[in-house]
């Protein structure tokens, strides 16, 4: 496992600074690098960003959302449902309850 200011260095590219905190407050900051690294690692992607969603009326945490770049309906849906048993199966069903991949372009109306 990757200690806490290594998670740090590689979810700047990702996080904005203003979030981090509110982030960390709902996930391990480690879990969330070490799925990131395993996302880029096991899967052609591009990551824009990460980011914490929250009720509007309560402003509690839902999920993290990392959002990917350049794929379409299908990568999406295959990409999504790999993670999360892919999270499950290795016993990180905690943390794949927090997680949600996003595909930009999929969820662009024309």
């Amino acid at each position: 496992m990757i200690d806490e200011k290594e998670a740090l260095e590689i979810l700047k590219t990702y996080i904005d600074k203003d979030c981090v905190n509110r982030i960390s407050n709902f996930i391990d900051l480690r879990s969330l690098a070490s799925i990131v690294l395993w996302l880029i690692n096991t899967f052609p992607i591009n990551i824009s960003s990460i980011s914490i969603t929250e009720d509007v009326e309560s402003s509690q945490p839902l999920f993290i959302e990392i959002r990917i770049n350049n794929c379409d309906w299908e990568e999406w849906k295959y990409l999504a449902k790999y993670t999360k048993d892919t999270l499950n199966r290795e016993g990180l069903g905690d943390i794949a309850g927090k997680v949600v991949l996003v595909c930009n372009q999929a969820m662009q109306i024309s």
